[in-house]
Formats: structure tokens, sequence, C-alpha cells
């Protein structure tokens, strides 16, 4: 049996999480056996209790899809939801279970004509290209 190499993210050792990231790379392939006709965005929400290591957790996410074998497949989007909460869109005034995708996709256009400077603080979603 060959001992697997340490897993790192931002430089940090990553330990466990082991079925989520199952659950994550089982989903990366569903997507990408859609059919071609298929053009909706698909959105990967992380929500839970705050000090759990759902920024960590997304950040391996994140990871996961730009290496092998979904390198180049995916685009992400990181989205800090109470920061975003806070500049006042509305449709995130909404509990996590209707949160809607065409909301997230606003969140996307709008962010592209504002200011980078808050891109160190997002969370991840992933969408196929």
């Amino acid at each position: 049996m060959s001992e697997q190499p340490p897993i790192y993210v931002d430089k940090t050792p990553f330990f466990g999480r082991v079925e989520e990231q199952k659950q994550f790379i089982a989903a990366l392939q569903d997507v990408l056996t859609q059919p071609a006709t298929e053009t909706l965005p698909y959105i990967f929400l992380l929500y839970g209790d705050g000090g759990i290591g759902k920024t960590t957790l997304a950040k391996r996410f994140r990871d996961i899809a730009a290496d092998r074998p979904f390198r180049g497949k995916f685009q992400t989007l990181w989205i800090d939801w109470e920061d975003e909460r806070r500049q006042g869109y509305t449709a995130l005034q909404v509990g996590r279970n209707n949160i809607t995708p065409e909301a997230a996709t606003r969140i996307r256009g709008s962010r592209s004509s504002r200011s980078t400077i808050r891109g160190r603080r997002r969370r991840a979603m992933g969408r196929a290209r």
C-alpha cells in the first residue's frame, strides 16, 4: 500500500473530511456528464455553524476543482455570504434553503464591475464551463 502525499490548503496541512471530498468529486463528475444542452450554472453552497471549517473545506474544494482530472473545466466564484448580505443584496436576506441560483449569478454579474480588493474573503461556489 503506497502512502498518500500530504494535502495542503494555502500551505497549511489539511486532514479529514474524506467523505465530503469524495462527495464533491462525485458531484463534479456528475456535472461533467450532463447533456450538452444543460446550460444552468451548478452551485455548491456550504453552510453551518461558525468555526467548523467551512472556509478551509471550500478552499480544498477549490483546489480539487482546479486539479486533475478537472483542471480547466470549471470556473470558481468566491463569495463571503455575510459580507454580501451586509452590502444589501436582498436576494440573500432569506433562509439558506430559499437561496436561488439566480441570486448567486446576479451577485457574480455585479461583482465583475466592483473592486477586487475584497476578493480575499469569499466563499467557494463552482460551476461548469
